[in-house]
């Protein structure tokens, strides 16, 4: 791998994201949910261009970069797993559970490589969900942590190890989220 784009890519996903922060977890930048996507990436054995489409992988959700920009930067498959992974704006209206099916069915058309990022993608989010489960809505967060597990459930044969973790993730973030209900319960005992 070349460290130069790796940098590159770093920077630029640090820079984007450099006054946002995690949900709930106290002074937690959000450019670490990227990071650790890329880590889970470049441990699965990705490539070059999946370890920065998994840094750069939000920005264009957040239109802080453009896929155009992307290619000129890091070339034409970069930026076509980045493609890949962009919510498509006729997702905007639907709800959770519909949306997550979307996704699941859009995702199933894509390379391994953004399969992978995916996965990635999913079981970072359902760790920030153990890590922290007071910072979210209950029923939200089951409602997250079933649709993520559609998501992965229809690209799960892209990366067995990374499933492995996701199915992982899912299991803590459920007890967590159960954890969490019982102590809220015992508050209002």
């Amino acid at each position: 791998m070349q460290l130069t784009r790796l940098t590159a890519a770093y920077r630029i996903a640090a820079e984007a994201h450099a006054r946002q922060l995690r949900r709930g977890q106290a002074g937690v930048v959000y450019v670490d949910h990227p990071c650790e996507v890329a880590d889970l990436v470049a441990r699965d054995g990705g490539a070059e261009s999946d370890v920065i489409a998994a840094l750069l992988h939000y920005l264009v959700n957040e239109e802080a970069l453009g896929l155009d920009e992307i290619e000129r930067q890091f070339g034409a498959e970069v930026a076509t797993l980045t493609r890949g992974l962009v919510r498509d704006p006729r997702w905007a209206d639907l709800d959770l559970k519909a949306r997550k099916a979307a996704q699941a069915e859009h995702l199933e058309r894509q390379p391994d490589a953004v399969k992978r990022i995916k996965i990635a993608d999913q079981t970072c989010n359902l760790r920030d969900i153990a890590r922290d489960p007071q910072a979210w809505d209950v029923a939200r967060a089951r409602a997250y942590v079933a649709g993520a597990t559609r998501v992965v459930a229809a690209i799960r044969e892209a990366s067995p190890t990374l499933a492995a973790k996701f199915d992982d993730a899912r299991d803590r973030a459920l007890a967590a989220l159960a954890g969490s209900m019982d102590a809220s319960a015992e508050d209002r005992a």
